[in-house]
């Protein structure tokens, strides 16, 4: 899912000024490339996606989800799920 701050910026932003197409010299060395409002969008979605992979890759590659001791909690002791909390 895109950044709150992409997600602000394509739902506020006019649609004639999301259809124009521009050649941005700003934080890139490649100047030629053109650029609308929905190309910028959809490269946006596609690198959060990217980045999704690669975490559910590494998630994976380490065993998440798996438990790792027969008492559930994460130093291995057994939980006491019965007791109170306190007052």
């Amino acid at each position: 899912m895109p950044r709150l701050a992409e997600t602000w910026y394509f739902r506020t932003t006019p649609l004639e000024r999301l259809n124009r197409v521009v050649q941005p010299s700003w934080y890139c060395d490649i100047t030629t490339e053109r650029w609308t409002g929905r190309k910028a969008l959809r490269r946006t979605i596609e690198h959060e996606r990217e980045h999704t992979r690669s975490i559910l890759a590494t998630l994976a590659a380490h065993g998440a989800g798996e438990h790792r001791s027969a008492g559930g909690g994460s130093t291995g002791a057994p939980v006491d799920r019965g007791a109170r909390p306190f007052v």
